[in-house]
């Protein structure tokens, strides 16, 4: 169900982009990757303040206008946002329909952890994908804000798979997403 939906949306995104690999991916579009063993980290700088940044991924309904890659509809199943909460969520695109469900673990201010996995319908992990652990950290700099998301996957191997399904890509296109909702505000 989510490799069919997810290489074909991702290999959409990777028609209207130029990005090879981690190497090149480093010089595009301000996203600066790197990556230890089984762990992603991903740095952005966006040109806002942090206040609308945190909030922009922590609104359950501002969420929705711009979740997912390009050509992604997000519908929030269930949100709820604070330690142990639930974000359920719906992807739709032109290829089908697939599920996420994210617990929320940690939450302080400008930064929030979660678990987050694939799942069916009902909300339960599809484990043959894996689950990761996301932190992701909002920075107040002289430019605007620095994000900073890490993502621990299960193992290597599981990172491996993700970047192969171009994890890289479907992030650059969501963030970019959110780039130009914000320049509309």
């Amino acid at each position: 169900m989510c490799e069919y939906f997810c290489e074909n949306v991702y290999n959409d995104i990777n028609k209207e982009t130029s990005i090879k690999g981690i190497d090149e991916m480093m010089e595009h579009n301000q996203l600066k990757v790197s990556q230890q063993d089984n762990i992603l980290i991903l740095e952005r700088i966006f040109n806002y303040p942090v206040e609308m940044i945190y909030d922009s991924f922590t609104d359950g309904r501002m969420l929705e206008e711009w979740w997912g890659p390009k050509g992604i509809k997000t519908t929030n199943i269930i949100y709820d946002f604070r330690p142990g909460g639930i974000w359920f969520f719906k992807l739709n695109s032109e290829y089908g329909v697939s599920f996420s469900k994210s617990i929320f673990q940690e939450i302080s201010e400008n930064r929030f952890s979660y678990i987050d996995y694939f799942s069916d319908e009902e909300g339960n992990e599809l484990k043959e994908m894996g689950s990761s652990l996301i932190d992701n950290q909002f920075e107040s700099i002289p430019e605007g804000t620095k994000f900073t998301t890490t993502i621990t996957f299960e193992s290597k191997e599981k990172l491996e798979e993700s970047l192969e399904m171009k994890i890289l890509e479907g992030i650059e296109s969501t963030l970019n997403r959110l780039d130009d909702l914000l320049s509309q505000l």
